[in-house]
């Protein structure tokens, strides 16, 4: 028999106003990412940090961290000013082939890079990571369906 332990619950505390300073000082420590969790619970509007987060973005770019840009539009929803998949194909011409596939699946983009898609499963199988390709070639096919 199952207890109903609903009526004991304590309400959940109202969240606390986030101010915007927290989230500006983590953009001066160059956490992007954490900025834009904060940021995301605090319910601000992106007017206010947008020059900043592209700042940050532009700054990870050239230092070629492009799957923390990609993290951070995957958790925001909001796109720094950077093409998604430009910085997909980046990835590949790094020969990042865990991050391109990871990036790739979470933000389910397929459409035109499926050769990419191919070759970077493909690179992983040469390299003798048979369980990590198979279980991407399993994770991309159930997309396709």
């Amino acid at each position: 028999m199952l207890i109903d332990f609903r009526p004991n619950l304590k309400p959940a505390k109202a969240q606390a106003q986030i101010p915007s300073i927290e989230i500006e000082e983590l953009l001066k420590k160059g956490d992007l990412l954490k900025a834009g969790r904060l940021f995301k619970r605090s319910g601000l509007a992106f007017v206010d940090f947008g020059a900043s987060f592209e700042r940050w973005a532009k700054k990870l770019w050239h230092e070629r961290q492009l799957g923390v840009i990609l993290s951070f539009m995957e958790q925001t929803g909001w796109n720094p000013g950077i093409d998604p998949v430009l910085l997909l194909r980046n990835m590949v011409e790094l020969h990042d082939w865990h991050g391109f596939l990871k990036n790739a699946y979470r933000l389910k983009i397929m459409a035109g890079l499926e050769g990419e898609i191919d070759t970077a499963i493909e690179r992983l199988m040469e390299q003798n990571q048979l369980p990590q390709a198979n279980a991407w070639k399993r994770k991309f096919g159930a997309l396709l369906k």
